[in-house]
């Protein structure tokens, strides 16, 4: 059977016209189905299949992969403008390719830390030691201290994660929550509760024995240069 069925979007498009002529099997409500495509002629597509519900699985294989690259865009134009805006705000530099480079790791980097930025759409982040300690290798390994932030897109919101040992916090000004597994999901809300009762109480979260401490970005800023002269926080 020939049928026609019209186009939507530019990727789509392109993905058609490169498969012109090819066969594809795929599965269809457990049974196994032939199409074949024969030719794109402005925004309409001709097919020849033996079942007329396998132009929606065409389609919709077509439009994840579109939703897919759209993703993928977005989240590369975010992550070069947060990297930009971080070493602005730190006097530093962006690194080439987000720290792809052998030579050159991490995503930013000033004359006292070295950045690694990541972002999320969620309210969580999961927050784990196979980062953090790639974070730590990288750093120490070019002299800098390391440091995680983490952006909450649907909130707004920045925070920063770093080792406890670069930061000398009086005990009465810290909350402390361990967990023995090597992540743990932080939640927006919750930093959000714990910040919003006192700026000056800092949150402590251990994994396996490990400490770290999340600031608020703007709180950051103000007690950085602290941070690098190891002074009482």
């Amino acid at each position: 059977m020939i049928i026609e069925t019209r186009i939507r979007g530019v990727n789509e498009l392109r993905a058609y016209k490169q498969s012109i002529g090819k066969t594809a099997t795929l599965t269809w409500k457990g049974r196994r189905i032939k199409c074949t495509i024969i030719e794109v002629v402005g925004k309409v597509v001709r097919l020849n299949h033996d079942d007329a519900q396998m132009v929606d699985e065409v389609h919709s294989k077509l439009q994840n992969k579109e939703q897919v690259a759209e993703l993928i865009r977005f989240n590369k134009k975010t992550s070069k403008k947060r990297e930009n805006k971080l070493a602005s705000d730190m006097e530093g530099k962006r690194h080439a390719l987000s720290g792809a480079l052998w030579w050159k790791k991490g995503d930013v980097s000033d004359a006292h830390f070295l950045w690694e930025d990541k972002f999320t759409s969620n309210t969580y982040y999961t927050l784990s030691l196979k980062i953090l300690d790639k974070i730590k290798k990288e750093a120490l390994a070019v002299g800098k201290i390391p440091i995680l932030r983490i952006g909450f897109m649907p909130k707004n919101e920045n925070f920063v994660v770093l080792q406890s040992q670069y930061c000398a916090v009086a005990p009465n000004n810290i909350i402390t929550q361990k967990y023995t597994t090597s992540s743990h999901k932080l939640s927006i809300f919750h930093l959000l509760r714990i910040y919003y009762k006192s700026t000056r109480t800092l949150l402590e979260i251990i994994l396996n024995d490990n400490k770290f401490i999340v600031i608020p970005w703007d709180t950051f800023l103000e007690i950085k240069d602290k941070i690098v002269k190891g002074e009482k926080i």
